[in-house]
């Protein structure tokens, strides 16, 4: 019993990790978008990205991974956003309403004001 359970468990794991950080294309690099920059691992990240996908919002926030160690461009490019603020991930960029938001319920407080 003990074994289905671990099975159970490896196997949601691997659907959530796969569904849940796989990001929405940009079709104009020129058009603005909303954009969530986030690193994998973080258990905060997962909770906004597993907000866009519970609430259908998947085509419209794009998804960065910010991995430091495996996407040091777009890291950089969080650092210079992200200014003066620590080094919290995750961290929403707004380009429509020229808004940046930080912190997990703060992020999803903001998404759902501007989609619901």
């Amino acid at each position: 019993m003990k074994q289905l359970f671990f099975l159970f468990l490896a196997c949601n794991i691997l659907i959530f990790s796969h569904e849940s950080l796989t990001a929405p294309t940009v079709k104009n690099n020129s058009e603005k978008a909303i954009k969530l920059y986030y690193y994998p691992t973080c258990p905060s990240c997962k909770h906004v990205v597993k907000a866009i996908n519970s609430n259908g919002w998947q085509d419209k926030v794009v998804l960065i991974d910010a991995e430091p160690k495996t996407n040091p461009d777009s890291y950089t490019e969080l650092k210079k956003l992200r200014g003066d603020r620590k080094d919290e991930c995750p961290f929403l960029v707004d380009e429509i309403h020229d808004k940046k938001v930080d912190r997990s319920n703060p992020i999803i407080k903001y998404l759902k004001s501007i989609f619901q």
